[in-house]
């Protein structure tokens, strides 16, 4: 056999440095690249794979489906099992932090969980493969693609195969070879053949050989290890973390008809007595069994069938009383008497097992686990001689799928069955998280089957069995066939006896079907799994008790296209589906289809959908699951051709490309698109748009709901809104750029299991409804998600989510109001409506001017606070802030100390101000230079280290020049640092209030400068502790990750790299206007402040006749009303609108300029320049934001940058400016000079382009 060990391509959060476990990330440019090369490669080298297993992940998918591109007739089997490791809260964040800080996530999946489902998956999936390629002498090539974690796990666990003393090293490998790392797209290459071996003699011997290797490097990543196995035989069930009896490869199947499968037969409770035998064995009610268990045993074995016994954890068997001994502290004295009987199955119960309190018949919340009880009777059957097929019985209790599968071969997920139609419902709502646990010798146990017994309708009864055949329980038949009282209904036989529906059972693959989607306002549902032959199963459930004709869309089961679709209870047989299947169901029964010969989903050959006319070809039924203008369409010609082709869609939208993917626009359903070329095409392939991801933070609360942590769960956030009754809701504002039908899909946790409920009308479900902009609210039922334990586990299983999507109507271009809530939940059964914890929206929604090119997504918006390292940045910018504060404000008080030291004139000591003019010059030149080539990273090592310089030369106290040079390292710094964190900062949400806190900090910062101005060490500790923060926390933020964060994957330095944005954002003619009334208004504001700030003192002392300190608090007061500013009018400008706020703010900063100028008091002075610096502070945050409004965001960086730093160029031009006409003519002209500047930044500001309205605040 050979084996690839792939890992998939290259992610956003790959590139990031984030952490991507579960939740799914976008592939990159690169990584679509990665999977072009890698399907290209193996094409290349005639590498024909027999099988390919993939995680169910899209990363891993697509990866997967490049390599089954060039096999068509081979589709990769999708599984959960190979996923990667669930970080739970980690997800999302940076890696670097969260392994540094020793922080490992061990909740919701630990590593021994991890290397169960690895084990799983080497036992049950590839080594049957080996030996039955040895078998048959055929050559197995199977390829494995998943994520670097879970590859690790499933490689140690091969290796686990081989003895340690058996292990040779050959040729230089390395022995780093056994804790391989795997970059995107790299793969192990494994080769398991008989080679003679000297060190074992002659005989053949399997040996493993591989190397490691990856498509982004042209030679080998490690050399050929080889090792011996002892046996050529491998077993399998050492490996596996499941009981080794070798029973139950496929579920087993219960009661009398044999030619159909069915072979064991089982006695239920009520089949002992009170007392055990003198001797302390069990035996049986002699009245019931005359004959006794030991021939009862034997009978069944001569007719080929298997005899199943019943037992009990407890001290009494379920159905006491009259009372039957169980076999609490029996448990191996009990196995040995079973076994002596003959049984070859055991079904456990766990009745009157609790003693801590008191025994009781039932108990589900018991005062421990039921999983040492049935321990111990799992270690019994081992060593009894017999090989016993053990089936747990506790209910569901403790979420046996996490323990049970090491003890048994079946384990109850629920409660009993009983005679109603609706605890059909209610056990597939809690089999949801149950499948994904299913495998060869461990499945899930939906109780018996209650065919036949007269309970159910037909079209029920098909439903019935169907979803127990698919979801692969145990098929134990509940119902007398013939005895002398009955006889089952030939009709009820006919579908136990349904042999494509047990085949589904007891397919080879072993892989249960999952729940696909639900529509619960309709009442249908449709689940689907693989089948081994390359085949599929899809369910169709009507819940509605009316027949009726139901659509299947292939694609909600992954497909796209059917040669072949067998209706198995319709009786009929369709070919050449393509999308979408409709048939008539009957009231309260299921569309059962099996499809062959099928195409993944998104995939359009055009033999099968196209049809041509001259150089014009239509594509028929395109799906789209969403109305957005942003999926990618991908052309692939019969031979290679880079021609400009015409792209007309349904909805009438036109584009042309020239041999790229490109953007079209699809409504959600059916959709045509024509093409016009002259080259002719094989096929194309439709992606649907990534989306938008929104977190329940920043959704708002109404009523009894209200936002929770969720510890180490809740992924990606930590938390959750719960408590949604029908009067309380959670509700934000979404933009979109097409109107129409959205599909959302939404995260959401319930754990609300029914134990003592299900005997009533307990389903197991929460319901959960969504609105948009006011209108009709669609309802989701959704399932049990808890994948833990509900009473033991930290969060007790609600922590932990799952995801369903639904198709909303209503929205329409710009801002909509999208409310989650639980409307009619006072009708049902549960009070509360599921946890909610995030939505994606499959618009793909973004904030710039026009989409981004194909395969470029844009993150969703951040928030101070997520994801939750961003915290930490935040609060490293508002430092850097304050000393940068504490530096501008400093030059002020300075002015009286260095015209005393160096004995200067006003015009010359100016210098101070305009040298770090130089500087800031610098850094808007060299701003987006640096973003690309060293991220964030490289502004935080470089603006603090440049303050620190500057710091180290004024302790010095040098010759004038020199002091004069060391504050253009100050202004480099300074710019740089307000560049690149107003930047950032003004892409987030909220990002008034932020930034203005963010310029409340320089302001503050500004307030403390009299303080530390002369006290230079300070001022260098604090510029230290500005360095060791910012790298701290912006360390992971390099250049390739900006470049991924703002779509600009030009090499730095190359053509059209660095300066390219910034040449759009100040050339360009839109961009360019707003870029450069942006860099003026700032340059002015800034001028004024710093003149301000800077010249108040020796205003109010030499015009004011103010005393020194009197003076300095006049120039404190003025930073502190900036500080103050800036965080209330931060919240204020929002809710009033930038355009009309910055107005007012400006006009009343002129007035009270006039008072201070006008008004000759020192008193009145002080405080009017108080009361101009509070409507002052919040201008240059409003203008930041206003400019990430105007500008598409992949030039944010490159504008704003240059706008931030051409602007604080201002506050060393106008303060030297203010110092030269103050020489001759005074200081009184400190004010005339600022309100002419405010009056020519207010006439900047009316001449800005009007902020589009779904950008308004």
């Amino acid at each position: 056999m050979k084996l690839y060990l792939i890992r998939h391509a290259e992610t956003v959060d790959n590139v990031a440095h984030r952490l991507a476990g579960i939740k799914d990330s976008p592939l990159t440019n690169h990584g679509a690249l990665q999977i072009t090369r890698l399907g290209r490669y193996f094409a290349s080298q005639n590498i024909k794979f027999s099988h390919i297993f993939s995680s169910d992940l899209s990363r891993a998918v697509l990866t997967a489906e490049g390599l089954s591109a060039h096999q068509p007739e081979l589709s990769p089997v999708l599984l959960p099992s190979l996923r990667e490791r669930d970080f739970g809260s980690f997800e999302g964040t940076k890696w670097h932090s969260t392994w540094e800080s020793s922080i490992v996530p061990k909740q919701p999946e630990s590593e021994a969980s991890m290397r169960q489902r690895a084990n799983a998956f080497l036992n049950d999936y590839l080594l049957p493969l080996l030996l039955a390629g040895e078998e048959a002498g055929d050559e197995v090539v199977v390829a494995v693609v998943s994520h670097g974690l879970l590859l690790r796990s499933l490689w140690r666990a091969l290796l686990a195969c081989f003895p340690p003393s058996d292990v040779r090293i050959v040729g230089d490998a390395d022995i780093s070879a056994f804790n391989p790392f795997w970059a995107n797209t790299g793969y192990l290459e494994v080769l398991v053949r008989p080679k003679l071996s000297p060190s074992v003699g002659d005989s053949e011997m399997p040996i493993l050989e591989f190397s490691l290797r990856s498509m982004d490097h042209s030679s080998k990543m490690e050399s050929i290890v080889t090792l011996l196995l002892l046996s050529p035989v491998l077993a399998a069930g050492s490996l596996h973390a499941r009981i080794d009896n070798g029973l139950a490869k496929t579920p087993q199947m219960g009661y009398v008809t044999p030619a159909e499968g069915y072979r064991y037969v089982t006695t239920d409770c009520g089949w002992s007595v009170a007392d055990r035998l003198p001797n302390g064995t069990l035996t049986w009610n002699e009245t019931l069994f005359p004959s006794g268990f030991p021939a009862m045993g034997e009978y069944l074995h001569g007719l080929g069938l298997l005899f199943g016994v019943y037992g009990d954890a407890g001290i009494l068997l379920c159905g006491s009383p009259p009372d039957q001994a169980g076999s609490l502290n029996h448990e191996q004295q009990d196995a040995q008497t079973f076994a002596d009987w003959g049984a070859d199955s055991l079904k456990y119960d766990n009745c009157y097992s609790d003693a801590a309190t008191g025994y009781p018949n039932v108990n589900y919340e018991p005062s421990t686990s039921p999983q040492s009880r049935y321990e111990i009777m799992s270690n019994a059957l081992l060593h009894v001689g017999r090989p016993i097929l053990f089936q747990i019985c506790e209910w569901g209790v403790d979420f046996p799928a996490l323990w049970a599968p090491e003890l048994g071969n079946s384990w109850r997920i629920g409660n009993d069955i009983i005679p109603a139609w609706r605890s059909i419902f209610r056990t597939l709502n809690q089999a949801v998280p149950n499948t994904p646990f299913a495998g060869p010798g461990q499945w899930p146990d939906l109780d018996m089957l209650f065919v036949g017994n007269g309970v159910f309708s037909l079209p029920e009864e098909q439903t019935h069995f169907s979803l127990w055949a698919i979801l692969k329980s145990p098929l134990t038949i509940g119902a007398a066939l013939k005895d002398d009282k009955t006889s089952i209904n030939p009709a009820s036989l006919e579908v136990l006896k349904q042999k494509d529906v047990i085949g589904y059972n007891q397919d080879a693959l072993g892989v249960s079907a999952n729940l696909k989607r639900r529509w619960s306002d309709e009442g249908y549902e449709v689940w689907s799994g693989p089948l081994s032959g390359n085949r599929t199963v899809v369910a169709l459930i009507n819940w509605q008790n009316v027949s009726r004709d139901l659509t299947l869309d292939l694609p909600d089961a992954g497909l796209q296209y059917a040669q072949v679709v067998k209706n198995i209870w319709g009786k009929s047989v369709a070919r050449d589906v393509r999308t979408s299947y409709t048939a008539n169901v009957a009231g309260h029964g299921t569309m059962l289809l099996e499809l062959q010969g099928t195409v993944p989903s998104g995939s359009y050959p055009a033999k099968i959908f196209a049809k041509s006319k001259g150089q014009t070809t239509t594509f028929e039924s395109i799906y789209g699951v969403t109305t957005s203008a942003n999926y990618t369409l991908a052309i692939t010609f019969v031979r290679p051709s880079t021609e400009t082709v015409t792209i007309t869609t349904s909805s009438g939208q036109t584009v042309s490309t020239s041999g790229k993917p490109t953007r079209i626009a699809l409504t959600a359903g059916s959709n045509t698109i024509t093409i016009r070329h002259k080259t002719p095409i094989e096929s194309i392939q439709v992606t649907p748009p990534t989306g938008t991801y929104y977190a329940n933070t920043v959704f708002n609360v109404t009523g009894s709901a209200q936002h929770t942590t969720c510890g180490s769960g809740c992924s990606p956030v930590g938390s959750k809104i719960g408590y949604l009754s029908p009067d309380s809701n959670a509700y934000t504002s979404i933009p979109v750029i097409t109107p129409g039908s959205k599909y959302l899909e939404i995260d959401y946790i319930n754990n609300d299991v029914a134990f003592s409920s299900s005997w009533g009308w307990g389903s197991n479900s929460r319901n959960l409804t969504v609105s948009v902009n006011d209108g009709a609210p669609v309802r989701l039922e959704v399932p049990l998600s808890g994948r833990h334990s509900e009473l033991f586990s930290p969060g007790k299983g609600w922590w932990d989510s799952a995801t369903l999507g639904v198709l909303t109507s209503g929205w329409k271009t710009g801002e909509n109001k999208v409310v989650f809530g639980n409307e009619g939940g006072e009708d049902g059964f549960q009070t509360y409506a599921a946890d909610f914890v995030d939505n994606n929206e499959l618009a793909s929604i973004q904030l710039e001017a026009s989409p981004p090119p194909p395969g470029n997504v844009f993150p969703a918006i951040e928030r101070w606070n997520h994801p939750k390292s961003n915290i930490y940045k935040t609060l490293a910018t508002f430092w850097c802030f304050l000393v940068m504060g504490a530096n501008d404000a400093a030059y002020g008080p300075l002015i009286p100390y260095l015209e005393q030291h160096y004995s200067l004139t006003y015009t010359i000591v100016s210098l101070v101000f305009l040298s770090p003019l130089g500087g800031y010059i610098l850094a808007a030149l060299t701003n987006n230079h640096i973003h690309l080539r060293l991220g964030r990273r490289g502004v935080a090592i470089i603006a603090p280290s440049c303050h620190i310089l500057s710091y180290i030369i004024n302790c010095l106290h040098p010759p004038y020049p020199l002091l004069v040079v060391s504050f253009v390292f100050a202004g480099f710094g300074t710019g740089l640092a307000d560049s690149g964190w107003n930047a950032w900062v003004g892409n987030m949400a909220d990002a008034n209030q932020v930034l203005g806190l963010l310029h409340g900090f320089y302001g503050a910062g500004a307030v403390l400068a009299p303080l530390v101005a002369t006290a230079l060490v300070t001022k260098i500790g604090c510029a230290a502790i500005e360095l060791a923060t910012s790298v701290y926390c912006f360390w992971d933020d390099t250049g390739a990750v900006f470049r991924r964060d703002t779509q600009q994957h030009s090499t730095p330095g190359g053509g059209g790299g660095g300066g390219s944005g910034l040449r759009k954002a100040l050339f360009t003619k839109r961009a360019g206007r707003i870029t450069w009334v942006c860099s003026v208004f700032l340059l002015l504001y800034v001028g004024v402040e710093v003149a301000l700030g800077g010249w108040i003192v020796t205003f109010m002392m030499r015009v004011r006749h103010g005393e020194p300190f009197a003076s300095g608090m006049a120039a404190t007061g003025f930073w502190l009303g900036i500080t103050v500013g800036r965080v209330v009018l931060g919240f204020v400008t929002p809710r009033i609108g930038e355009k009309l706020a910055i107005t007012i703010y400006l006009v009343s900063s002129i007035a009270f300029g006039l008072i201070l100028w006008l008004v000759p008091n020192f008193y009145v002075s002080s405080v009017a320049v108080s009361i101009q610096g509070f409507f002052l502070g919040p201008l240059f945050p409003a203008v930041v934001v206003v400019a990430t409004k105007l500008l598409p965001r992949g030039l944010h960086v490159s504008a704003i940058g240059f706008a931030s730093a051409f602007g604080a160029g201002g506050g060393s031009v106008l303060p030297f400016a203010v110092g030269a006409i103050a020489q001759a003519k005074g200081v009184k002209v400190l004010q005339p000079f600022a309100i002419g500047l405010l009056g020519a930044i207010l006439g900047l500001w009316m001449g800005l382009p009007k902020i589009p309205a779904e950008h308004e605040t």
